[in-house]
Order: structure tokens, then sequence, then C-alpha cells
């Protein structure tokens, strides 16, 4: 069965080769929302961005290593991965970090509240 990734991209003609121009842009746009993500709730949208990103280069690297792609591409698609991986990382700890804040009344005492 083929992912979504994939019939999306025969479904607009997209050729089968290294996603990486497509990963790049949306981490472009996603970094920025998850550096924002720990003062207000941008993450949530910039952590949709990475995860596409993300399996975008993992779908890449399965094919790298089906063979279905030039294996000079591997370090390039590995190096997007593993910005990726970082990204979600740091989604995931703004995430948790933002409930303690909250749950501790960190936040309601900076809001005057």
């Amino acid at each position: 069965m083929a992912s979504p990734t994939r019939r999306l991209d025969r479904l607009f003609g997209q050729r089968p080769g290294p996603r990486q121009d497509r990963a790049r842009r949306l981490l472009w746009v996603a970094w920025p929302l998850n550096l924002l993500g720990l003062v207000s709730c941008a993450s949530v949208i910039g952590v949709f961005f990475t995860l596409a990103a993300w399996q975008i280069t993992r779908e890449d690297l399965e094919r790298v290593e089906r063979g279905e792609l030039d294996p000079d591409a591997a370090p390039g698609i590995a190096r997007l991965h593993d910005v990726a991986t970082a990204g979600l990382l740091w989604c995931v700890f703004t995430f948790v970090l933002q409930i303690v804040l909250l749950q501790s009344g960190v936040v309601a005492r900076v809001l005057g509240g």
C-alpha cells in the first residue's frame, strides 16, 4: 500500500526523486513556529509541518535503502531527517514545559491573575 505522501505525489504529478526541497521548505516554516512555541501555541502548528518533513525524509531514506533512489542523496536526506527529529523533540519539550508551567501557577502569576 502506498503511503499518503506518495499517493499525493502521484496525484499531482511529482517526479519520484528525493523530496529534499519540500522537506527543507517545510522545516523553514516549522522551526520559527516551533521556537515561538515556548511562549505561545505556535508550536501546535509547527509540529504538523515538522512531522510532515520527518515523514518525507523517513520515506526517502527507506527508498534509498531499497535502491529506488541514488545512494549519494542519503547524507542530505539523513541530515534533514535529523533536523526534523530535533524539531519534534523540541516540540515535545515545549509542550511538557508549558504543561508544567500551567500546572504550577507560574503562568497565572506572570499574567497577573
